[in-house]
């Protein structure tokens, strides 16, 4: 017997095209291609030889399989399946096996086919099971696959035949004996002259009409290529035959032994199956847990989407038959359309009881395959604490696969080596490991493939390696002495300060990236605190990129909260003690300016002398630290050193330029170089000092609350008092709405926002404003609140300020506050119609090169400073095309790699937990309500009613407000964040900034209780 594979295609597509390989040569698993599993499954099989039809690649096989035998189609670009059958037949005299390259068998299905005593019939393998074999598998693919029915006694093959008619899927392999070689042949020659885009399917047809053709079923045993699910279905098979092949192999963990049966022999002898089990696990607590078909795949995990009962006992059989039950009916209830294998399996273990801890690990980065081991635990006495996805404290640590540093807890160590053990034994390193630690035990319960989206981006492992390699030097190389800078080591994070990760995001665009440095932190930022009255700092850029990533230098930070009037000794003590206090506090890294960097003076603030007496501040330095931020702070109160008015008129002169630029004759590249230079110096540079001031007067207020001067209830009455451009947005809705304002008078004021303010992808309100403003519900009392101070706290407010001695009355305090507030809003609101008609402009720019709008996200803006500069020839777009490409690739391969939100040193990269970040409440509020994640993935049909899932906020998502939300969750931000200020604007509950680690588990439910006052999030419904 010969054997035939038709391996002309083209297989996986490489971002560099002399990487492209056949589909023959694609892995089977980690160390395996598919042609390797192929050849293996006949080794053993009356096989005399084996020939492989190439076309694509042909090359890159016979290299890597020099002794196989070759066919070439040289028009395997534009022919069908038959005319590669049709090359490899001339000269053969034999029977024939023929077998698609993109498809794997079990090798007793080989056995069938190659081992067969009856030569007298064509055989032809199909599945009967090709509906549940994997989950996944939507109506729209059923309909692509090809399809296997008989119709008046002729086999019909193909993609068009019904699929509730047809008897299953043609499975890629059927056997030609040798008595209708020579007919086969000749039918062969015929139809492929006729018609070389004909398949062997229609082959199949052909000869069904003249020789007699027996159909196989192969029930589930084979897998295709193309399909990540199917594939890593065939090689882990259930999770209880995966269990039954580990259980001996492993020595680093246990698994425990396991009963097993179908729901098919269930339901065939019940009596037998409990009698066995209750034979299996004598007077004891059992589990009884799923292993579907579809359960452990690669496509669309179903982990969890099946019952499994816990802390069974075994000598109920009442209480087995009511856990198989549920088992079964989670099969029926949850699978698609109701239908599920027969053969799905229970399998049944001695329950694990009082562990330490219990989770999951994944041995690769779910949506990337990136090289980190993700474990996420909790310390509970329960199993299934995180896989049941009830609320509770999960952990979640994170450590590189070729870090030097290793967990500091031995039992997660051991973990780790125990996962290690098992991607040996199962030749697979991307791994979902299901565990539990009881004493000095590992317990395995499940061990499947990551499942991951078939359409997902993945990157080079060795390219992940030089951006960690390269992230590490940069910090090992700038994290010590600098002398523009007080302290004498520094710190990176991606929330301290300017926040970079509410604004652009943690994986932000070149485009992004380059206009916030450029408009913010680069110089801006330090500019406008030393006009302040601090630290003067002039060659430490505020943010660096770590990894792609944006984390702002927070040494450097520090420095520019500090007074200049403060001694340089005593300003290196405050930052070296600020970084020491974050490091052992890192959940306060989005609160730094509240709660660990001394930089305002306010009316609690003897606690914070008092704290640094406990870390060894002298008298001395107390006091002068005493003397110089009330000075400071009252001097900016009192708009000494700057001035509101001031500042809010640089404003206006920005608008008064940008009306001549946009309206000038200019070429587009000086038209955006202007617009950026001009948001810099009369944009962002009033915007930041605005926006200290703001933070200033803020925590002023905060601290008569804290030190129980006011009420609560006074705080969040007067910030609801102050009328910010947020007020007078929905107030326009509103109007809008009632047609009191025309859709042009509105869209002329706010047409310039997008919810991504410095992303060009992202669309203006003027682009998509039936997105924004369909069906709009203002929820919020728009109308400004008169604000009355009860007389008590009127005076009591007077008393601390005589005390202080402060130069102002509490009308001037609280008119300051207002004013900064509000100034400070109107001044971002400003900014930012330069920065996005910048953008629009840098879209029209790349329309006319033909550049697509998210490729000109891959621009820096540096390229339109020297596009300004030189003359425009050929030579100069290729070299921006290049760049595009470039950063594109780069950007994909840092966007999987993963690092910690605050670093310190370079072990920081190898083993990280993600911090429980604590959310800033906003109100006293409670709220349960259906969760709307608004992704930016799907048009939301209402929002109304809805609690509303953000990552980040900026000013472009006011619009949600015209909504009637229920309450806002995002994921980054701080207590005084553009979204927290709005929300106390409306008195919205919200939790802003609640971080990755409460994030995540929130986009799994559908509705969410919000508890501002007991300062809770709970998951209520998934």
């Amino acid at each position: 017997m010969i054997y035939i594979i038709l391996a002309a295609g083209l297989g996986e597509i490489s971002t560099d095209p002399t990487e492209d390989l056949p589909k023959i040569l694609e892995s089977f698993d980690e160390t395996h291609t598919v042609l390797d599993k192929l050849l293996e499954n006949t080794r053993t099989l009356p096989i005399d030889d084996t020939v492989v039809v190439g076309g694509f690649g042909i090359l890159k096989i016979i290299e890597r399989y020099p002794r196989l035998r070759y066919a070439y189609n040289p028009l395997w670009y534009r022919s069908g399946s038959l005319a590669s059958l049709q090359v490899a037949l001339p000269n053969i005299d034999d029977a024939v096996l023929v077998s698609y390259a993109d498809v794997v068998y079990d090798a007793k299905v080989m056995k069938i086919f190659a081992q067969s005593d009856d030569d007298s019939t064509i055989k032809v393998a199909y599945d009967s099971e090709w509906k549940t074999r994997y989950e996944g598998r939507s109506e729209s693919l059923l309909n692509e696959a090809e399809k296997l029915e008989w119709v008046d006694g002729v086999l019909k093959i193909g993609r068009s035949l019904n699929a509730q008619k047809a008897l299953g899927e043609f499975a890629g392999i059927f056997m030609i004996p040798k008595r209708y070689q020579k007919a086969a042949t000749a039918l062969v020659q015929k139809m492929t002259e006729n018609n070389p885009a004909a398949s062997v399917g229609d082959l199949l047809e052909r000869l069904s009409k003249n020789f007699p053709v027996e159909i196989v079923d192969i029930c589930g045993h084979w897998a295709e290529l193309d399909s990540r699910q199917d594939l890593n279905r065939f090689r882990f098979g259930t999770k209880a035959e995966t269990l039954q092949r580990l259980e001996k192999k492993v020595k680093k963990s246990l698994i425990l032994p396991q009963y097993i049966f179908t729901v098919k022999e269930y339901r065939s002898d019940p009596d037998r199956i409990i009698d066995a089990i209750q034979s299996f696990v004598r007077n004891d607590y059992i589990v009884i847990r799923s292993s579907a078909c579809d359960e452990d795949t690669s496509e669309h995990s179903l982990a969890g989407n099946y019952e499994s009962v816990l802390n069974v006992p075994s000598s109920s059989k009442e209480a087995i038959m009511e856990a198989i039950e549920t088992v079964i009916k989670s099969f029926e209830t949850k699978s698609k359309n109701g239908v599920f294998s027969s053969t799905n399996q229970i399998l049944v273990q001695r329950q694990v009881r009082d562990v330490l801890l219990s989770g999951v690990v994944f041995t690769r980065d779910v949506q990337t395959r990136a090289p980190y081991y993700i474990v996420n635990y909790a310390r509970s006495h329960k199993t299934d604490s995180v896989t049941s996805g009830n609320k509770g404290s999960v952990e979640t640590l994170i450590i590189y696969r070729y870090g030097e540093t290793v967990p500091s807890d031995p039992m997660l160590n051991k973990l780790i080596e125990a996962v290690k053990e098992l991607e040996f034994v199962t030749d697979y390193e991307s791994l979902d490991v299901e565990f539990a630690i009881k004493g000095n035990e590992i317990y395995i319960f499940q061990v499947r493939p990551i499942a991951a989206h078939k359409e997902e981006l993945r990157v080079r492992e060795e390219d992940i390696k030089k951006v960690v390699s390269y992230s590490k030097h940069f910090v090992e190389k700038s994290i010590s002495f600098d002398a523009d800078v007080c302290g004498r080591q520094s710190a990176y994070g991606v929330m301290p300060d300017w926040n970079p990760a509410e604004i652009i995001g943690i994986d932000p665009r070149p485009l992004d990236f380059s206009l916030y440095r450029y408009l913010i932190t680069d110089t801006i930022w330090a500019e406008s605190r030393a006009q302040l009255g601090y630290r003067k700092i002039t060659n430490s850029p505020g943010m660096v990129a770590i990894g792609g990533k944006p984390y702002i230098d927070i040494r450097m930070s520090f420095n520019t909260l500090t007074p200049a009037q403060i001694s340089e000794r005593t300003a290196e003590k405050l930052v070296d003690y600020s970084i020491q206090k974050l490091r052992r506090k890192p959940y306060l890294h989005d609160k730094v300016e509240f709660e660990v960097v001394l930089n305002a003076y306010d009316f609690a603030f003897k606690r914070r002398l008092d704290e640094l007496k406990k870390n060894g501040f002298t008298e001395d330095e107390r006091d002068e630290i005493l003397h110089v931020f009330k000075s400071h702070t009252f001097d900016l109160v009192e708009e000494k050193s700057v001035s509101i008015d001031k500042e809010l008129a640089l404003l206006r002169r920005l608008e008064k330029n940008r009306e001549k630029i946009l309206t000038s004759s200019l070429p587009i590249v000086d038209k955006i170089v202007l617009l950026l230079d001009d948001c810099r110096y009369y944009g962002t540079l009033p915007f930041a000092k605005l926006a200290r001031l703001s933070f200033i007067g803020s925590n002023l207020i905060l601290s008569l609350e804290k030190s129980g001067v006011v009420s609560k209830s006074f705080h969040e009455k007067f910030f609801q008092t102050v009328a910010t451009i947020a007020t007078k947005f929905v107030t326009d809705v509103e109007k809008l709405q009632r047609t009191e304002m025309s859709k042009e008078i509105f869209l002329e004021k706010y047409g310039h926002l997008r919810p991504g303010t410095y992303d060009i992808c992202s669309r203006t309100y003027a682009e998509a404003f039936e997105f924004y403003f369909t069906d709009c519900v203002p929820g919020t009392d728009s109308e400004n609140r008169s604000f009355f101070t009860d007389s008590f706290e009127t005076d009591a407010i007077e008393s601390v300020l005589k005390e202080e001695k402060a130069p102002f009355g509490v009308e001037q305090l609280l008119n300051f506050v207002r004013r900064a507030i509000e100034a400070r809003e109107y001044a971002k609101f400003e900014f930012t119609k330069n920065l996005s008609a910048a953008l629009s402009l840098i879209e029209k720019y790349a329309a006319s090169k033909e550049i697509p709008v998210c490729d000109a996200a891959y621009f820096e803006i540096s390229d339109f400073f020297e596009l300004r500069a030189r003359s425009l020839t050929s030579g100069v777009l290729e070299e921006l095309r290049r760049r595009i490409d470039f950063r594109k690739r780069e950007h994909l391969v840092t966007t999987a790699v993963r690092l910690p939100e605050l670093i310190f040193e370079q072990r920081d990269f190898d083993v990280f937990e993600l911090p429980s970040a604590e959310p800033n409440f906003i109100t006293t509020k409670s709220v349960e309500a259906p969760l709307y994640y608004l992704d930016g993935k799907s048009t939301p049909k209402t929002l109304e009613g809805h609690i509303v899932l953000i990552e980040q906020a900026d000013p472009g998502y006011d619009w949600i407000f015209s909504h009637a939300i229920a309450g806002l969750i995002t994921k980054y931000g701080g207590v005084a964040s553009h979204m927290a200020i709005r929300c106390a604007e409306f008195d919205l509950p919200a939790a802003i900034g609640c971080g990755e680690k409460y994030f995540e588990p929130l986009t799994k439910y559908s509705v969410v209780s919000l508890d501002c006052l007991k300062k809770k999030i709970i998951g209520l419904k998934r």
